[in-house]
């Protein structure tokens, strides 16, 4: 699964900070139906943890923000459209590229666009579209055994680390190449109701936000 959510993640998240988002961007989900916690803290910035509810199925993705902006991101994998649904009761269409998993809710410089080929969280390997990957061994993570794994991008030369659970057969934990470190937590594995992928009635759309803010 591609890891552009967190980025998106982090720009709706700076979005509605100044107009009162591990991207979202995923390919098509093909695992079984989930729900999970995801929290994301930076080494550079200890104190900004940001954490969210997250529901996956075959049709469709949703990340609900816990934090004070309480922004909802929305994927429709069969319509191939992502919703940034805002407090105010605004949101912001965006298309769901299909080649690249990206959408986003501001209007981001091809430049600056998240690689789509390398795997996050949740993905089903690790270091999952890296071309370098060396096992570091095994560590805890919340209570689990995970195989820690070192994967790197020639292209670039920066390294990421992943935590895969193999009984699970997913990536729990990710440090990325930036000191980010994102991590899965309680994951239930359950049906979703189709309406958490669905975009709420009433609302107002408004367009992209353009950069700078």
């Amino acid at each position: 699964m591609k890891n552009i959510h967190r980025f998106i993640t982090l720009i709706a998240a700076g979005l509605l900070l100044s107009t009162p988002a591990s991207v979202v961007a995923l390919g098509a989900w093909t695992g079984k139906p989930l729900s999970a916690m995801q929290v994301e803290t930076n080494q550079y910035e200890p104190g900004d943890i940001q954490t969210h509810r997250i529901y996956l199925s075959t049709t469709g993705y949703r990340a609900e923000s816990l934090g004070a902006d309480g922004l909802i991101s929305i994927i429709d994998y069969r319509q191939h459209l992502c919703w940034f649904v805002q407090k105010d009761g605004t949101y912001i269409e965006d298309p769901l590229d299909p080649a690249s998993g990206y959408c986003s809710p501001v209007e981001v410089p091809a430049a600056m666009e998240p690689r789509a080929d390398l795997g996050g969280v949740l993905s089903t390997q690790p270091c999952d579209g890296y071309d370098l990957s060396r096992q570091l061994g095994t560590e805890t993570v919340n209570g689990r055994n995970a195989q820690k794994w070192a994967c790197g991008h020639s292209p670039t030369r920066k390294e990421a680390t992943h935590w895969f659970d193999p009984v699970l057969k997913l990536v729990v934990r990710e440090k990325t190449d930036d000191g980010t470190t994102i991590e899965i937590r309680n994951i239930q594995f359950a049906p979703q109701p189709a309406s958490l992928f669905r975009l709420p009635s009433g609302l107002t759309r408004v367009p992209r936000l353009k950069m700078p803010f």
